[in-house]
């Protein structure tokens, strides 16, 4: 077995020298170059031979083999993927991240760039730093953690609306996904310790922003009014990007980003024993309420959300009702960065505490509805 795994996909490429993914071929990542997405500037090249994306792509393919390889009870495979992973990250981050002036827009950063900038003073002179290129790298934590990875939330918002509102994400459909998995994951982290609220609360929207937005490249505008997809398609515009078909996986992300990541219900052990439910929703002007019923092998597990300010009492709240099936228990994790941010002076109706930038129920939930509340008013 342990073998097979050794033998699998990126693992043949990988330079033991340089401690990078390398020279893959072709088909290992498809990173199209189009006039309607963010790889037309003059300095951008195709990644097939060395770039962020690749090795973003070998840091979560080698965690997620180690996490396999545990459950098979490899433990030994298990430490080796994982620290290839890790090796991987932190090579990665080495060798592209960029400057905040080399970013493009300048100053915006940190971002990271295609390629290889200069090691001797990280200048990314002569490369291209693309939107893709910092989406990439912020799904796989190449900064080395989630309040490092939203610090690239304003260089992706910057990046993704330079040609404006109508034109759409400068990101394509295939790599919006990995966008809003990567934002939303960091903005629920737990396991890090304080997280920035603010950066959160920015990638929350943002995300939201690009699962309504209804420009040329998005879901709303290019793919369901312009062509009147009545399934995601395989780029932004068909046929503009050449070849492109009407019906693909690649863009259909959102079936898996609202219930997982927006709503946030997801397993958080096998079989759905636990469940982790962190809903990151936008603020409350954008989405004040919404509801999910998500099927599990033990029965269906129930979220409704509702969030606002009132006016009269002064204070933010908001409520979640959950409802679990038997044998099921469930950590649930309140977005204390949807909260405004004069309004972060927050207490809950059941006993919670603050991990990463939510607030998460000090004891697990069990099968039955629970009700939690959180409460904000001006303050610190």
């Amino acid at each position: 077995m342990s073998t097979y795994l050794t033998r699998l996909g990126v693992q043949a490429y990988f330079n033991t020298t340089t401690q990078l993914v390398e020279r893959t071929p072709k088909p290992l990542i498809d990173y199209p170059r189009s006039d309607f997405i963010d790889i037309n500037d003059d300095t951008a090249k195709l990644c097939d031979e060395l770039c962020v994306e690749m090795n973003a792509h070998a840091v979560v393919a080698n965690r997620h083999m180690g996490d396999l390889a545990a459950r098979l009870g490899l433990d030994a495979v298990a430490d080796a993927y994982r620290r290839r992973s890790e090796s991987i990250r932190a090579k990665a981050h080495d060798v592209f991240a960029a400057l905040p002036q080399d970013c493009n827009p300048a100053d915006v950063g940190p971002c990271y760039a295609d390629e290889p900038v200069v090691v001797a003073d990280k200048r990314a002179t002569n490369v291209s730093t693309t939107v893709q290129a910092s989406i990439m790298a912020a799904f796989a934590n190449i900064a080395g953690g989630a309040n490092a990875t939203l610090q690239l939330v304003p260089f992706i918002r910057a990046r993704n609306a330079r040609r404006g509102p109508a034109h759409g994400l400068e990101a394509s459909g295939w790599v919006a996904g990995f966008m809003m998995e990567g934002l939303l994951a960091s903005a629920t982290a737990v396991d890090e310790g304080d997280i920035s609220v603010d950066l959160a609360a920015a990638a929350a929207d943002l995300v939201f922003e690009a699962l309504t937005g209804r420009g040329k490249n998005s879901w709303m505008g290019g793919m369901i009014t312009d062509m009147n997809a009545t399934m995601t398609t395989e780029s932004w515009t068909v046929p503009d990007e050449g070849g492109a078909t009407m019906s693909h996986p690649w863009t259909a992300s959102p079936a898996s980003v609202v219930p997982r990541w927006l709503m946030g219900v997801r397993p958080a052990q096998a079989g759905w024993k636990r469940v982790a439910i962190r809903p990151a929703p936008p603020s409350y002007e954008k989405l004040a309420t919404a509801a999910l019923r998500t099927p599990t092998p033990r029965g269906d597990v129930l979220l409704q959300f509702s969030q606002g300010v009132d006016d009269v009492k002064g204070h933010f709240f908001f409520d979640a009702n959950v409802t679990l099936p038997g044998n099921t228990a469930a950590q649930l994790c309140l977005p204390l960065f949807a909260a405004p941010a004069t309004m972060r002076s927050c207490a809950t109706t059941i006993p919670m505490s603050r991990r990463g930038a939510v607030m998460c129920t000090d004891e697990d939930l069990i099968a039955g509805t629970t009700r939690a509340s959180l409460t904000c008013t001006h303050g610190s």
